[in-house]
């Protein structure tokens, strides 16, 4: 760290940090739990992808209307499901 007067700017503070010394090792149980939660995560989307038409014939037989579900797709079902 720099000595007396000189003021520490963020910088000055990056070159000082080591990227080495920031790295943590890979704990394999982690890694195992959050490829298990992705794995789960896919397949839920997937399910909710091949029921959108069943719910989208549905909500046209209701409404009459076929513009309701259409701006529904895969993007805004994953988002979707990251906020829950």
């Amino acid at each position: 760290m720099p000595k007396g007067d000189h003021i520490l700017n963020f910088s000055d503070a990056e070159e000082l940090i080591d990227d080495k010394q920031l790295k943590e090792p890979v704990n394999p149980s982690i890694a195992k739990e959050a490829a298990m939660n992705d794995r789960k995560q896919k397949k839920e989307i997937r399910n909710l992808e091949q029921e959108l038409p069943k719910w989208q014939v549905l909500v046209e037989s209701v409404t009459g209307e076929r513009k309701i579900l259409t701006c529904v797709n895969s993007v805004s079902l994953y988002q979707t499901l990251i906020l829950i």
